[in-house]
């Protein structure tokens, strides 16, 4: 367990340090520890803390969902393709898409005479 904390920090302050601008470990764990006065304080603050912080959420949410799928089916074995869940994940997908679409069509068709 132990090693899996260190693995999820290592991680961490990896996915803070790579990007478009390279940011040193040190400068990292300065910005982090409070230093508002470097130069990359608003790329790790604005941009790439709460980009890991929601991927951490959007990921656990999903082990949790998981978790409650197989508890619920009481089939350690759950999957979304053999239950059926993928279909409906797929379609409440591409209904909106196609909406959204449609919706902006509409949208535009009249407003390019006016342009």
């Amino acid at each position: 367990m132990i090693v899996l904390f260190i693995l999820a920090g290592s991680s961490i302050v990896l996915s803070l340090m790579f990007g478009a601008v390279k940011v040193g470990f040190s400068e990292v764990t300065s910005i982090v520890a409070g230093n508002h006065q470097a130069p990359s304080h608003s790329i790790i603050w604005n941009i790439r803390l709460p980009r890991v912080l929601i991927a951490g959420l959007v990921g656990m949410g999903m082990a949790l969902s998981g978790t409650i799928l197989q508890g619920v089916l009481c089939n350690p074995m759950a999957d979304p393709h053999v239950i059926g869940v993928y279909q409906v994940q797929a379609s409440s997908w591409s209904i909106p898409n196609i909406g959204n679409g449609l919706f902006q069509q509409l949208l535009s068709e009249p407003l390019v005479p006016v342009l």
